[in-house]
């Protein structure tokens, strides 16, 4: 994705991204940080979260101050976007959720434990993005066949691993 570029065909629904953080929320004891640009103000702001365990930083935040805060994360989930790159380039493990296109072109599978998640297969019309374009859909199927649960599982394997790893070290 482009700088500015905006992909509403690309993002996982908001009603999504929410059930994912509650069920962080309800299994876990971690906070949630959410980043974007000013153009996400209005996702994030929408989200109805406890605001004790979950930082809005979207919109607030320059580039480099995102990367650096991105350095101190355990995980990363997102769509296809630009802070998808900036989560890899930062090291941390990033479940990325991708719908209209390729995982395999997009996807910045720099650490271990990345995983990208996508339902394309298992749709005739996927993957739809082709030549730098996308059709004009509006059903976003591809994305929304892409479950909190599933996301959560995976975001609990990354712990998981993470945890092994640093049990090895400090032994």
């Amino acid at each position: 994705m482009n700088v500015k570029e905006q992909r509403s065909i690309s993002r996982w629904p908001l009603a999504s991204y929410e059930a994912l953080i509650r069920g962080l929320l309800a299994e876990t004891e971690c906070m949630v940080v959410l980043i974007g640009g000013p153009g996400d103000r209005p996702f994030t702001a929408a989200l109805r979260l406890d605001p004790s365990r979950v930082i809005d930083t979207a919109g607030k935040l320059n580039l480099q101050q995102s990367y650096l805060l991105l350095k101190c994360g355990h995980v990363m989930v997102t769509h296809d976007c630009g802070p998808m790159h900036l989560g890899a380039a930062a090291g941390i493990p990033v479940v990325s959720l991708f719908g209209p296109t390729l995982p395999g072109e997009k996807a910045p599978i720099t650490n271990r434990l990345s995983i990208a998640l996508w339902k394309g297969s298992e749709m005739r019309c996927s993957p739809c993005y082709q030549d730098g374009r996308f059709p004009d859909c509006r059903s976003t199927e591809c994305m929304r066949r892409i479950t909190p649960e599933e996301v959560l599982h995976h975001i609990g394997e990354i712990i998981d691993n993470t945890e092994h790893a640093r049990d090895r070290v400090d032994r």
